[in-house]
């Protein structure tokens, strides 16, 4: 079982990812528009990414833990682990094509091509997500229909942007059914029960 420690810092770690990406986005907006990239910018953009990514993978295999452990729930491993893998590999390339710039055209057209498989995954993970018994507390359906949301962003390409809000918000979601399932915990432990 997830300790009530390991809860505690998958839920802040989510909301850190939450504060993260929002920076992350309108850097990333300013670096392609108006400011001129130097590679003081390039690296602060790649330590952005790569902190991004390593909360992402923290957070996204303690979530694979809550739902393997608290709710005997394994259908969604598989998808859990596609969008895992993705986005190392998405960040990876990036990181790669802001050092060696001449295959910036050939990454930036992979990614968005990597954009529609990525969003039926989230979407299918997003369904998957909403046929688990445990509800923690209502707050995985919210969690399940953002997944579906931001899936359908990244599917439809062009409406990739959006998939940052609703990446936002599913990442607050997240983190509160991260922090309830410590409460949860406590009340069980102390013997009063509850119901999912």
């Amino acid at each position: 079982m997830l300790t009530n420690k390991e809860l505690t810092l998958a839920g802040w770690a989510s909301v850190l990812s939450a504060l993260v990406t929002l920076p992350q986005l309108v850097f990333s907006i300013l670096l392609e528009t108006t400011w001129e990239r130097t590679t003081m910018l390039t690296i602060l953009e790649e330590i952005l990414m790569f902190i991004y990514l390593a909360l992402f993978l923290f957070i996204y295999q303690k979530l694979k833990k809550l739902l393997n452990q608290h709710a005997n729930f394994h259908d969604a491993d598989l998808y859990i682990s596609l969008i895992i893998w993705t986005n190392v590999a998405m960040i990876l390339l990036s990181g790669i094509s802001m050092i060696v710039t001449s295959i910036e055209g050939i990454v930036g057209v992979l990614m968005l091509i990597t954009f529609f498989p990525l969003g039926i995954v989230i979407i299918v993970f997003g369904f998957k997500l909403l046929k688990c018994a445990e509800s923690f507390s209502g707050r995985l359906k919210p969690f399940a229909y953002l997944n579906i949301a931001t899936g359908v962003c990244l599917a439809t390409v062009i409406l990739f942007m959006f998939s940052f809000i609703t990446g936002i918000v599913s990442d607050i979601f997240l983190a509160i059914i991260f922090f309830s399932e410590i409460d949860r915990e406590k009340i069980e432990k102390d013997g009063y029960g509850v119901s999912g």
